[in-house]
């Protein structure tokens, strides 16, 4: 798999992740997945109390720094084999 404009892969959450996430939002949606280094797409070893903490961080981001609150529009999935945020943004209008 290649990143594209509906897939990226990051090796960890940053600040610059709200970006992406936002620009997901104003797309078409896409698969973040995190824990995956970008140059080789290997997963990373993530630890449990390191997918508690980016998912305490994706959690305060999505009810706190976008606006609107984008509700049912992201699943945020730490369990996965790979940490996964899922934007599930999926309609446009036909004129």
């Amino acid at each position: 798999m290649n990143e594209d404009q509906n897939l990226e892969f990051k090796s960890t959450l940053t600040n610059k992740l709200k970006r992406e996430i936002v620009s997901f939002l104003n797309t078409d949606g896409g698969t973040i997945y995190l824990g995956v280094d970008d140059l080789t797409k290997k997963s990373l070893p993530i630890s449990e109390s390191q997918k508690y903490e980016w998912e305490e961080i994706l959690n305060h981001w999505y009810t706190n720094a976008f606006y609107p609150t984008p509700f049912n529009l992201i699943d945020i999935l730490p369990n996965e084999k790979i940490f996964t945020i899922r934007q599930i943004v999926k309609f446009k209008l036909n004129i």
